[in-house]
C-alpha cells in the first residue's frame, strides 16, 4: 500500500526520479488498470 502511494505521488510530481520510473515501467498490467480505476473514481468523486 506503501508503494501504491508512492506511486500516486510519483505520478503526479513533476520530477520523478529513475528509480521511481523503473518500478511504474515495471508494473504489471493489472495494477495500471488498477491505479487507471482509482484515478477514475478519484475524478468522478470530485466531480459530482
Amino acid at each position: 500500500m506503501k508503494d501504491f502511494i508512492k506511486l500516486l505521488k510519483n505520478i503526479f510530481s513533476r520530477e520523478p526520479f529513475e528509480q521511481d520510473i523503473h518500478i511504474r515501467f515495471s508494473l504489471s498490467v493489472e495494477q495500471i488498470v488498477f491505479i487507471i480505476l482509482v484515478l477514475l473514481g478519484l475524478i468522478y468523486v470530485f466531480i459530482h
